[in-house]
Order: C-alpha cells, then structure tokens, then sequence
C-alpha cells in the first residue's frame, strides 16, 4: 500500500512543479513573494482540512523544526528552479533520498550495505552527467544547488518518520509541519522592508491564470504531502525516499504535454531528442543507483 501512496504523492508532486515552473518563468521570479501569495491558499487549506482531522500532537517543538527546513527547502526550490529544467532540479530528490537514507541508518536503525554504497556513487555519476549537459551553471554548482536543495527538505521528512514511529497520528504528522512552513512564508516577509516592498510590486500584475496557476501548484503540493505522509507511515523512510526519483519522468511527461497543448505557457524543460536521450539515461543510471540504495 506505501508504493501506492508514493506513486500518488509524486505524480502530483510532478504536477506541482510544473505548475510552479510555469509561474516562476511567465509571471514572478521572487521566491519568497511566491511562497508568501502560496502560504494564504495553503493555510486557509489546511486550516479548512483540520476541522475534519484529530491533529492533536506532543510534537508541536518537533514539528516546527520541520517547519522551518520546509519553508528554507521551498525557497531554495525556486531559486533552483530558475536556472535550471524543472526537470534536471527533480535530480536533487536523488541526493534527499541519500540523506534519508544516511539519517535512517543514524535514527531508526536501517541498514546501509556495500550495495547501498555502490548506489550513492551511481547516483551521483548521473546527477553529473545530467549537470554536465545542461550547464545552465557549472556542473558544481549545478551539483551544489542540487544537493543543498536535497538536504534542505531532508530533515522534513526525517522529523516526520521520527513522529510516526513515536505514536503521532498521520493526520498530526501531516498537518502541523506543513502548517508551520506556511506559518513562517507568510509572515517572515511582513518583518523584512525588501520582502513588503517585493510582494507590493507583485500585487498589480496578478491576474486569474496567475492564481489559477498557484491554487494548483498548491492543492497538488498539499494533497502529494497527505500521500507521502501514508507512504512514511507504513513504509521504511529509506525506501519511500527513493519512490520519489520518480519525477523527473512524469516532470518530462507533463512538461511535453503542456508545450504540445498551451505552448506558450510552457516550463523551462529543453525538449530536444538528444536532450530527451540524455535525461532519461541520466535518470536511468540514478534509478539504478536508487534502486541499490533501498537493498
């Protein structure tokens, strides 16, 4: 059933990133005045699906650390985002899915075999090898955002199979870390000068695709955090981590259907046979990687 719950997750995690593509490259590049205009859809989402939901918890400390690496691991999603295919970004999930990894074998005594190891080095070998081609940046720094942005959203997830394993409920585990990243995207900018005067500007250029855009960049972010909370509750956090490698192929699906139906609102993903070639064996070899890595 936690394949299930994975596989839901990431497809419409997928759906959200395009979505969010399409908006950073057609209407606002500022991540932290996105994150804000997001956070009020998010709350008001959350705070309607916590009157049907027993959120009551003993982890609310907990849960806000969590909160915190969320709302850092969203900005560093965007400012990602903005350099490079929204699918060669899904290959920092390759480097979460090591560091959870890493932080099950610490926390929740999960294995880490020679296997494991082979497969860390394979995905990073086609981490490099998909940097190497599309080098919007240099290939380290295109390595470096990648993993920063892994390891940012790593603790999230981590906190949140520490949670389930101590006796919180899913609806609990699933609401309140998401409730807080939220919390701080919409009110840390109100505290910061720059921030205010960013989202003002922002304001008068918003138009009905624009929230339409971000309703479903945030409904399908939501609804992917509620599945993959299942999938962490009755799956190893090793093993889900490594489902959610499968983006980058439905990222490459979705940005092709969107070029070929509407395409001028298309997302930054360069679409060329040779491109195309490229990923999927990039994406192949850290599948491989992935797959040694859940032995």
């Amino acid at each position: 059933m936690w394949l299930l719950f994975a596989v839901i997750g990431n497809v419409l995690w997928s759906i959200s990133d395009i979505s969010q593509s399409m908006i950073v490259h057609r209407y606002e590049k500022d991540p932290i005045s996105i994150s804000w205009i997001q956070s009020i859809f998010e709350i008001v989402l959350l705070a309607t699906a916590a009157i049907f939901m027993d959120v009551q918890s003993e982890w609310i400390l907990q849960f806000a650390v969590a909160g915190v690496f969320g709302y850092l691991g969203f900005i560093m999603f965007f400012f990602v985002i903005h350099r490079v295919d929204v699918s060669v970004l899904n290959a920092a999930w390759a480097f979460q899915a090591v560091f959870i990894c890493a932080a099950s074998f610490v926390f929740f005594q999960e294995t880490w075999s020679i296997s494991q190891s082979i497969g860390a080095i394979l995905i990073f070998i086609g981490v490099l090898i998909l940097s190497y081609w599309h080098k919007h940046v240099s290939i380290l720094h295109t390595i470096l955002l990648l993993s920063g942005l892994g390891l940012l959203y790593a603790p999230f997830f981590v906190i949140q199979k520490a949670a389930l394993l101590n006796g919180e409920s899913i609806y609990a585990t699933f609401f309140w870390p998401a409730f807080m990243a939220k919390i701080i995207a919409f009110t840390f900018p109100l505290f910061r000068n720059t921030c205010r005067k960013n989202i003002y500007r922002m304001l008068p250029r918003i138009n009905i695709w624009f929230l339409l855009l971000n309703v479903i960049a945030t409904f399908s972010s939501i609804l992917g955090f509620f599945f993959m909370t299942n999938a962490y509750a009755v799956g190893l956090a090793s093993l889900v981590a490594v489902t959610e490698n499968m983006q980058p192929f439905c990222v490459i699906f979705l940005a092709w259907l969107v070029a070929f139906l509407v395409p001028k609102c298309a997302p930054r993903e360069l679409l060329t046979i040779q491109s195309v070639q490229v990923k999927l064996v990039s994406f192949l070899i850290v599948f491989v990687g992935l797959g040694l890595l859940s032995v």
